[in-house]
């Protein structure tokens, strides 16, 4: 299914020399996703990464990729900077040296980008564009690609030649940001949220939604679209397909645990059996032992059919020659059984990940605290929250995930979610106005660089406040 040369050309820039803010997220988006694309047992991609380069050097890079493309190759390019627009509203991409008056000469523009797709033999092109665009929001996140800009306009399908297949894969709509990741607990900035999703979809297999052990460009799209939408509502990734039949951008770390296929059937061969079981959540993780009653020829019997260790929601297990007898010595059927996986109160799944949400205190976010964690089918664990922690931010607990037989055992995702009381009283409410009168400059500084983004793009200013009733509702 590989055929051909699998190469990606990553763009990282957080280092600006001019106005624009310094970016947290590219540095940790080169490493992670160079290293899970470069894995032979995942992307077997030539990767070459090119970060806080100059313009002039990204451009060469970019026509060198393009330029040397054979007709078979899967050729992959990602950029993590930040998105910015002319007057035209043209689409460029920040370098280092970008000066935001002369983007023509000091940026690289998505019209280079799209000419040296257009002159390139390859017929796999992957686009991917993490980039972001001023302002920055609370909550430990840094805004990207928030202008209105379309980025789809950029790269019109019409234009790329006949019979090539080109993808492009945006963080977010036009309409809205992107986010950057919070810093972990070492220090070291963690990948933007598009690009969190991206690697661990590709990492841990999760988005090899067929479990046929590949993961095709569909699947990865439909994998990071609901991963990044969960963590965060306000971002929508985007795509734009222009492809004949499907294309494979990497291999299933494992396949998932999945019954064969059914046999071929033959004359007298003995009819299949399909019925259903239902699992609380613990089980189905661990593992277990359930006895299945089946109806053949009118005599009920009951079989210990064996669960293995992780076996997911709807997924079918099969045993063989446990169905109908067939005619005359021909052999029997087989027993599907789909299996169906209760909720649980408290973890959630993702690939082989345990998630959970634990609330915590706006005091423990600021001051830094060590909390417990509950654990499936052990003792609760001590999480370091270090000082300064953003609500949403993820701590992942390597090992204490779910055990799937042939690889290795996933993680524990810890989320920290604050929880806000209706009313504070006395000591509380009095140290909370002292806190706001320490930082009383910060959220209008923040609130104001919004504003004037908005009024940029928009071209409107001075627009009416609409009053707000009691309950938080416009008032018409």
């Amino acid at each position: 299914m590989v055929d051909g040369g699998r190469k990606a050309l990553i763009i990282a820039n957080d280092q600006y020399e001019q106005e624009l803010r310094k970016l947290q997220a590219p540095a940790a988006d080169a490493a992670e996703l160079g290293r899970v694309l470069a894995d032979p047992h995942i992307g077997d991609f030539s990767v070459r990464d090119v970060c806080n380069q100059p313009s002039y050097v990204i451009q060469a890079e970019i026509e060198d990729l393009f330029a040397d493309g054979r007709p078979d190759d899967l050729l992959l390019l990602h950029f993590s900077c930040h998105g910015l627009k002319n007057d035209s509203g043209e689409l460029f991409f920040a370098a280092p040296n970008t000066r935001t008056n002369r983007l023509g000469s000091t940026a690289v523009s998505a019209e280079f980008i799209h000419s040296c797709m257009r002159a390139c033999r390859s017929r796999k092109i992957v686009l991917l564009l993490d980039c972001c665009y001023g302002g920055a929001f609370s909550r430990g996140f840094r805004t990207r690609a928030g202008q209105n800009a379309n980025v789809f306009d950029s790269f019109p399908r019409q234009r790329l030649g006949g019979g090539r297949g080109r993808v492009v894969i945006t963080a977010s709509s036009a309409m809205e940001y992107a986010f950057e990741g919070s810093d972990l607990a070492s220090g070291r900035p963690e990948p933007s949220v598009f690009t969190s999703a991206l690697v661990r979809g590709l990492e841990t297999g999760a988005a090899d939604r067929d479990e046929d052990g590949w993961v095709s460009l569909n699947e990865l799209y439909d994998y990071i679209f609901d991963e990044v939408h969960e963590r965060n509502p306000h971002q929508t990734p985007s795509r734009q397909v222009d492809l004949q039949g499907e294309l494979y951008i990497a291999r299933s770390p494992a396949k998932r645990i999945r019954p064969a296929p059914k046999r071929s059937w033959v004359p007298g061969q003995g009819r299949d059996i399909e019925t259903e079981i239902t699992l609380p959540f613990e089980e189905a993780m661990q593992g277990t032992v359930v006895a299945v009653k089946i109806d053949i020829a009118g005599d009920t019997q009951t079989i210990n059919l064996r669960i293995p260790a992780g076996v997911a929601d709807n997924q079918r297990v099969v045993l063989r020659g446990r169905g109908m007898p067939g005619a005359k010595g021909k052999p029997s059927g087989d027993l599907f059984v789909l299996v169906a996986v209760l909720p649980h109160a408290v973890f959630g799944r993702q690939g082989d990940d345990l998630t959970v949400t634990v609330p915590v205190t706006f005091p423990e976010l600021i001051l830094g605290a060590e909390i417990q964690v509950p654990a499936l089918g052990r003792s609760p664990i001590t999480v370091r929250m270090p000082p300064g922690t953003p609500s949403g931010r993820r701590f992942r607990v390597p090992g204490l995930g779910i055990a799937v037989a042939g690889r290795d055992r996933g993680n524990l995702i810890v989320t920290v979610d604050v929880i806000v009381p209706s009313t504070v009283d006395g000591i509380a409410r009095a140290a909370l106005e002292q806190l706001r009168r320490a930082d009383a400059e910060t959220g209008p500084e923040m609130r104001s660089e919004m504003i004037v983004v908005a009024a940029r793009e928009s071209r409107v200013n001075d627009k009416p406040e609409v009053p707000l009733t009691d309950s938080g509702e416009e008032r018409h």
